[in-house]
């Protein structure tokens, strides 16, 4: 084998090794991929199973306070007002407190939050 020959060959040889050590690099990096994909699925899933969990949970809750005689705009609007005090400090001393005035105490607040939304009763 000539000179030529032998660093022909070993050009190869490094050519061959370097498309190899390419391969195992990809190989690794998309096992990498799926790995983090995987990890992200399984996150969706528990954060789905969480959120279902805390639906069923308000709408036991609504249930149980006997809320399920309101129509879905009646609890839509009730909803939308809640919603609107996410930010305050202790929501439900402010809605306590609202609810007490005038006299009108929580066993008779269906009436007074009816009048506060400005809802006709049974509509």
């Amino acid at each position: 084998m000539t000179r030529a020959e032998r660093a022909a060959e070993q050009v190869r040889k490094a050519q061959a090794k370097l498309d190899a050590q390419e391969r195992q690099a990809k190989a690794e990096r998309a096992e990498r991929l799926r790995a983090i994909a995987q990890a992200k699925a399984t996150a969706r899933e528990e954060t789905r199973k969480m959120t279902n969990k805390r639906r069923y949970f308000v709408g036991a809750l609504a249930d149980d306070a006997g809320l399920f005689v309101w129509n879905n705009s009646e609890i839509a609007a009730v909803f939308a007002v809640l919603a609107g005090m996410k930010d305050i400090p202790n929501p439900a001393a402010v809605l306590e407190g609202l609810l007490g005035e005038n006299g009108v105490g929580v066993s008779g607040s269906g009436e007074f939050l009816h009048q506060k939304l400005y809802i006709a009763p049974g509509s």
